[in-house]
Parts: structure tokens; C-alpha cells; sequence
């Protein structure tokens, strides 16, 4: 089943130094475009997450909005069968996310626009 609209799951994640599990947030569900979670904001067009407002967050983070990751449903379930509950990112950030991907430089037009329409 395909991950819905700002659905967290774990990944792991090969591209990381070192590799391992990292958190993606689900940004277009029916194409499975997830963007990284990170605990550092050092990547470019990175949007502010709150411990505060998600609570499965152990610190403030940061949803990397210039590096789209697909994956599909068998990725996505896989991850959902190591999870306790669902993990979803405060709708109160979409706005901030729409923005970064507006501006953000490494997003192909193509997924820009799949991106958007998921969101908006």
C-alpha cells in the first residue's frame, strides 16, 4: 500500500556516510517521493521540523527539500512492518515544504510538479 501524504517511515538509507537507517517523509504518495529527515540543517532548502509538534522526533530536525527518493510499496510496507504506529509530520509544515520546493535548484521539473500537486 502506498505511504500517504507526510507518512514517516525508516529507511535504510545506502547514500548517508555511513550508511543507515534514516527517516523519509512521504511528499507524493502516489509516485512514492519521500525527502530526508535530517538532525542537521546542512543540506541546501532544508525546512524546520519541532520535536514539539512531532512527538516520534527525538530533537528538531530538518525535511531536505532538494533531494526527491522514490520507493514503492514493498519498500514502504517493509518499513511499516518494523514500526510500532504510524509516524505522520504536523500538517503545519506544508506550507514551508511547498515554498522549498518552489525554490529549490535540484528538484527536476518533473518531480517538481508531481511534488506540488501531491502537496497543494
Amino acid at each position: 500500500m502506498p505511504a500517504a501524504l507526510l507518512e514517516v517511515i525508516w529507511i535504510l538509507d545506502d547514500f548517508i556516510k555511513p550508511p543507515g537507517p534514516k527517516m523519509m517523509v512521504c511528499v507524493a504518495p502516489a509516485d512514492g517521493i519521500f525527502f530526508r529527515i535530517n538532525s542537521e540543517d546542512k543540506w541546501p532548502v532544508g525546512v524546520p521540523v519541532t520535536s514539539r509538534a512531532n512527538a516520534f522526533l527525538h530533537h528538531d530536525s530538518f525535511v531536505e527539500c532538494g533531494g526527491p527518493l522514490e520507493f514503492d510499496d514493498y519498500v514502504v510496507d517493509q518499513s511499516r512492518s518494523h514500526q510500532h504506529a504510524p509516524m505522520f509530520l504536523d500538517r503545519q509544515v506544508l506550507p514551508a515544504i511547498v515554498a522549498a520546493v518552489r525554490r529549490s535548484h535540484r528538484i527536476s521539473d518533473r518531480d517538481r510538479t508531481i511534488i506540488l500537486a501531491a502537496l497543494v
